[in-house]
């Protein structure tokens, strides 16, 4: 257990330049996020077909109550809003963690999805709209998953060895 923990504590310099080259492939794949994605994300809580921007989401829209049965017994007025998920692409560093996460294989599928719907700045999305955007995320997870974490596991067994 000591040559373990060792080795960890030998290995810490080593691990700050891995560090820093993950965070200059999170900051080169947070800024292509911004040029690619930047405002494009946002959705209205109206799925109505005639809501096309931002600008056109607003007022009161009906919403059916189900009962336990899934019976509609009625229905209510709701206020329409426009939404930005947290995971976006709108600065640098949202940008960075959002690809940080992507990294860690954690809800990928749902950016990429949102992603391959978005349209254009405060618009709607559409569904499969940019489907080429998905071969950005496939190459960004094999990218990371592949090389930049084996290299953390790589220091840590040379500075072991």
């Amino acid at each position: 257990m000591k040559t373990v923990v060792n080795a960890l504590l030998e290995s810490i310099p080593a691990l700050i330049s891995v560090l820093l080259i993950v965070l200059l492939f999170l900051l080169v794949f947070g800024i292509l996020g911004i040029q690619l994605f930047k405002g494009q994300l946002g959705v209205c809580n109206d799925e109505d077909d005639a809501i096309e921007m931002k600008a056109d989401c607003r007022g009161e829209f009906l919403v059916p109550i189900f009962d336990y049965r899934g019976v509609q017994i009625g229905t209510m007025w709701q206020q329409r809003e426009w939404s930005v998920p947290f995971n976006n692409y709108d600065d640098i560093f949202i940008s960075m963690l959002t690809f940080f996460e992507i990294a860690t294989l954690s809800g990928w599928p749902d950016m990429m999805f949102g992603a391959v719907d978005s349209y254009a700045i405060d618009h709607v999305p559409v569904e499969k709209n940019k489907p080429v955007v998905s071969f950005v995320y496939v190459f960004y997870i094999f990218l990371t998953t592949f090389f930049i974490m084996n290299m953390f596991i790589s220091v840590i067994v040379d500075n072991f060895n």
